[in-house]
């Protein structure tokens, strides 16, 4: 009995319309998710700048000196961090206007362009069949749906990636000009995007040009462990050398970051990488046996980027654990949709196995010809396809966004409001009502934040002003996360509204509650 097509993975009509249900899944993310948290503290910088000629975070930094409070004092100034995904928000906005729609459309437009990428490098470098299989596969991917839908940095990461790797394979293959053009720009793009130095960029781009001319080839599996160990390297030469950043918190627990390690490699290798990526049909013992130029220093740049990845994973899960003062381990489990950066070696480890079968005399399994991986491969992408539909459909909730509306529409001019919520993630909460309330710091607007337990109530009775934290004394609305209640609000304190929360993010009532006696806007 013939298979039907929509069960096999060896017919390109399957993969044509797994590619029409990725496009369908990423305009559906684009119109019915929220903005994330990291987009709304980017937006922050974008608008900021507009009004003030100076891109930085008003409301204080999200790594807040006092873990139970927000400081407007000690603002994050981006300065050239962030270039790159810096400009073309403010692209997008001015495009569009200031909105989370023009960061939506921004958005898939990005999505078109990175697909458009992923098809046309692969089919350059290994045919029809393959560019087809992978780009589907790239489209229905859980991480860029919501990337697509939250407007966030990985659809470009994935795009700088598989740029880096695809000028990478041109220098060996003799196309100079254009591998080192491409090696220098997509450096430039990827480190400027996730806001890393310069000269990083040039470092990188010199030793991979470097290892180009010197490395011989060896077997695939020799090749990914000195990669690894390559980052595990340079990850302690940064632990013990930095005064300063991330690795500061590494150096005051460092067992803890040696858990966060263990966590984090479970959370980039396993969850993302081989299960997220639909990786695990195809790790077989021959794909590690190879010795080919070409597929040696794939492997080993996939080894050090995997390395890295998740060790800065590790290093980020320690750092906000400590500004929170969140209970550990549980705070990873907060963080750790942070393993989906390992995601933007997909194309990468996936055109090791396509160069892998394009010069092996064996029948090694692969994408475009999975052989006796076809079960295995329809089963993963039949487990990723529900999580997919869900990441689109559903999308990111912000119930913050339903205050933000309602308070930025009756605040006057140089108020203040205070938001009280868990340390966890508290100040990137916050910053979701900026793009309502205060986009260009002309109303001269300060958002704060408190914890529950911070003795906010005590600050904003008596005014008070406490070190390392902003002043509450011209604060007219208060806006409770849910769980939270004021039961003992001073005199002339009202509560003028309330809402529900999606059960996605906990569920229950946030309540909002000023010294005006009634909302000018219903």
């Amino acid at each position: 009995m013939q298979m039907r097509w929509w069960l096999n993975v060896e017919d390109n009509r399957f993969w044509k319309a797994l590619l029409l249900l990725g496009i369908v899944l990423h305009v559906i993310a684009s119109f019915t998710s929220d903005l994330g948290l990291d987009a709304h503290i980017h937006s922050t910088y974008v608008t900021v700048e507009e009004g003030t000629g100076e891109a930085r975070l008003d409301w204080g930094h999200t790594r807040t000196v006092d873990p139970e409070a927000s400081d407007p004092a000690f603002g994050g100034d981006v300065k050239d961090r962030y270039a790159v995904w810096h400009t073309m928000m403010k692209v997008s906005f001015v495009l569009l206007g200031t909105s989370e729609a023009a960061l939506h459309i921004g958005s898939l437009m990005l999505t078109a362009l990175t697909l458009v990428a992923v098809w046309w490098a692969t089919r350059d470098l290994f045919g029809e069949k393959e560019a087809l299989c992978l780009t589907a596969l790239v489209s229905i991917h859980p991480t860029f749906l919501y990337a697509a839908g939250r407007a966030n940095i990985e659809e470009f990461m994935l795009l700088a990636m598989v740029g880096f790797t695809y000028g990478l394979i041109m220098l060996l293959r003799g196309r100079t000009t254009l591998g080192i053009s491409l090696l220098f720009l997509t450096t430039f793009l990827g480190v400027s995007a996730k806001g890393l130095p310069m000269v990083m960029s040039i470092g990188v781009a010199t030793l991979t040009i470097i290892a180009l001319a010197t490395v011989r080839p060896m077997r695939t599996q020799r090749a990914l462990s000195i990669g690894v160990g390559i980052s595990v390297v340079l990850c302690l030469i940064g632990i013990l050398t930095s005064s300063s950043g991330t690795f500061i918190a590494v150096q005051e627990m460092p067992q803890r970051y040696f858990s966060a390690v263990l966590i984090s490699t479970f959370d980039v290798i396993v969850v993302y990488a081989l299960f997220g990526m639909i990786l695990w049909p195809f790790i077989k013992r021959d794909l590690f046996a190879i010795k080919d130029r070409e597929a040696t220093l794939n492997a080993g740049m996939i080894g050090i980027a995997a390395a890295g990845i998740t060790l800065y994973v590790a290093a980020q899960w320690t750092t906000y654990s400590l500004a929170w003062d969140a209970e550990w381990p549980w705070s990873t489990w907060t963080m750790g949709n942070n393993g989906r950066y390992g995601s933007m070696l997909m194309v990468p480890a996936f055109w090791l196995i396509m160069r892998t079968r394009q010069i092996s005399d064996s029948d090694i399994p692969s994408l475009e010809a999975p052989g006796s991986q076809a079960k295995m491969l329809t089963v993963g992408i039949a487990l990723i396809i529900p999580i997919s539909i869900l990441a689109a459909i559903h999308g990111q909730t912000i119930w913050t966004e339903d205050a933000a509306e309602l308070i930025g529409d009756n605040m006057e001019d140089g108020e203040d409001f205070l938001f009280v919520s868990d340390a966890t993630m508290g100040m990137h909460w916050l910053y979701t009502f900026h793009l309502e309330v205060d986009p260009y710091d002309d109303r001269q607007i300060t958002g704060h934040w408190r914890a529950p337990d911070s003795g906010w109530e005590h600050e904003l009775s008596t005014g008070i002003v406490m070190e390392n934290r902003g002043n509450l004394s011209t604060v007219e609305w208060v806006v409770l996360a849910p769980g939270i209640e004021w039961a003992d609000a001073p005199q002339g304190w009202n509560r003028m509204a309330t809402g529900d929360v999606d059960f996605m993010n906990g569920g229950g009532q946030w309540e909002m509650w000023s010294t005006h006696t009634e909302l000018l806007v219903e």
